[in-house]
Order: C-alpha cells, then sequence, then structure tokens
C-alpha cells in the first residue's frame, strides 16, 4: 500500500483539486436551479431546497451508471440508458440555471455565465470517475508478479520447483571404468604428461594412441587420459 501512495501520490491533488471544483459547481447549479423553482410557482422552504436534487442527481446517477457498467461489462443498452439520463439531467439543469430569474430578455453572456456550473459539474465527476476507473481496472502484470505466479503452480504428485534462474549445466565427472583398466593406460598417462611437462604442443589424441603401438584404433584411451589428468585424478596404481 505505501508502494502504491509512493508511486500514485500526483493523482491525489488531482483529484482534490477537481472534487473541490465540482462540489462548488453543484452548489451553484444548486442555487440556480432553487432560484428557478421559486420563480416558477414552488413554495419557499424545504420543497424549494429539494427540487434542484430532482435534476442534478441524475447527472451523477448517470455517470455513476457508465462507471459501473464498465467494471461489470453490462450490454450496451445499458451505457446508452446512462447516458441518455445523464445527457437529459444535464439539458435540464443547463436550462433552468440558464433562465432562472434572468428572463428571456437578458443579454446571452448572463445565460451562458449561468449554465457553466451544470457543465462544470458534469466534467469534473466524469474525470473523477475516469480516474477511478484506470485505478480500479487490474494492469498489466510485472516481471516478477509473473514468476511469484509461476512458483505457486502445483503439479499433482509433485511439489513446486522455485525458480531461481536459468539453470547451469551439470558437470560430467570421470568415473572409474575400463579406461583405468586398460593395459595400455599408465603408459599412455605416462606419455601424455611429459608431453604436458615439455614445452611446444601437447600430444594430440592421434599421436598419443600411436605412441602406445594402437595407431589406427578408436581414441576412447586417449579421451580418457586426457580426462583423467584434467581432473587431477592420482586413484590409478
Amino acid at each position: 500500500m505505501n508502494h502504491f501512495w509512493k508511486r500514485n501520490w500526483p493523482v491525489v491533488p488531482l483529484v482534490g483539486l477537481v472534487f473541490g471544483a465540482s462540489s462548488v459547481s453543484l452548489a451553484e447549479s444548486f442555487h440556480g436551479l432553487r432560484n428557478w423553482a421559486m420563480a416558477h410557482g414552488v413554495d419557499r422552504g424545504w420543497t424549494a431546497n429539494f427540487w434542484p436534487l430532482q435534476v442534478d442527481t441524475f447527472i451523477v446517477a448517470g455517470e455513476l451508471g457508465l462507471l459501473l457498467s464498465a467494471f461489470y461489462l453490462w450490454p450496451k443498452r445499458v451505457r446508452v440508458l446512462c447516458w441518455t439520463i445523464t445527457i437529459v439531467g444535464l439539458v435540464v439543469s443547463v436550462a433552468a440555471n440558464s433562465f432562472q430569474e434572468l428572463g428571456p430578455s437578458a443579454d446571452w453572456t448572463f445565460h451562458t455565465t449561468a449554465a457553466v456550473p451544470p457543465i462544470a459539474a458534469m466534467s469534473g465527476l466524469l474525470v473523477i470517475l475516469s480516474i477511478t476507473k484506470q485505478f480500479a481496472a487490474p494492469g498489466p502484470e510485472t516481471p516478477m508478479e509473473t514468476v511469484a505466479k509461476l512458483q505457486r503452480v502445483e503439479t499433482p504428485g509433485r511439489k513446486p520447483k522455485a525458480i531461481t534462474g536459468p539453470r547451469k549445466p551439470a558437470q560430467r565427472s570421470l568415473r572409474p571404468g575400463p579406461g583405468s583398466n586398460h593395459p595400455k593406460f599408465h603408459e599412455a598417462l605416462k606419455i601424455y604428461r611429459d608431453s604436458l611437462a615439455a614445452p611446444g604442443k601437447t600430444i594430440s589424441e592421434r599421436d598419443l594412441m600411436a605412441a602406445v603401438g594402437m595407431a589406427g584404433a578408436n581414441r576412447g584411451l586417449a579421451r580418457f587420459v586426457k580426462t583423467y589428468v584434467a581432473e587431477g585424478r592420482t586413484d590409478a596404481g
């Protein structure tokens, strides 16, 4: 959770700013709708205070419906219905705010100014809901999350193996076998060690076989001797 806030802290002031602006816009819209209601036959008091809620509530409800329809993948007709509710509520709110007590003969600038609050409120709510949707939607997995998921996969009858990195090739170890028991082994071993001690080129497998009188034979003995010396074996008699 701390990592989440460290990475996304710029979103907090953005949401706070937009939320504050939307709250002010809704309050201004409420005031304009209340004036409209009292100028058109609604009694002053609680009825005039509740009348604006019949309009602006549909803007909020419509946008919340759009957010939920995106989360739960509701059918297209649900999204169309939510958009319709939002737009109808916005149109009614803009009309009532524009003409409240100004009258149709007022200058167009007054009507435009009075129409700003409901439009600003809808825009602010749309921004907040869009940000909420982005944070609620699952994001792509990071490489470490993918590795952790693979480590939790269990095979029936076997324990899961932890993934620690690329596998290293297993080192082949020379085991005692027919090579050390070969009648020519000690002779070949001495010749090969002498060639290593002498300056110049190391004797080849073919020349080593020829040196022990086995020219043209299989070079398995020569390979065995080279591997034997490379591993530092000294267990031969």
